[in-house]
């Protein structure tokens, strides 16, 4: 567990701990989930960079088919 501190103006200050654990940087977002009693907090990602990632992993692993073996495999001509 790992404590922070809310100053007098009501920011929060999230232990470098935390920071480094979640990949927080500057002018990153976060979601705080007040649900329960447990304050949780998640890092806002952008949908589409996490697509992009994953999309670079797959090529990576040579898992990605090109347009026109795709095209071919489906029987569609491409001009």
């Amino acid at each position: 567990m790992v404590t922070g501190k809310i100053d007098d103006k009501g920011r929060l200050a999230i232990p470098t701990t935390v920071r480094e654990k979640l990949g927080l940087e500057p002018g990153d977002v976060i979601v705080f989930d007040t649900s329960t009693q447990v304050l949780r907090i998640a890092k806002v990602v952008n949908p589409f960079d996490a697509l992009i990632d994953e999309a670079i992993d797959e090529y990576e692993a040579g898992n990605t088919v090109s347009l026109r073996d795709f095209a071919k495999s489906e029987g569609i001509e491409l001009e």
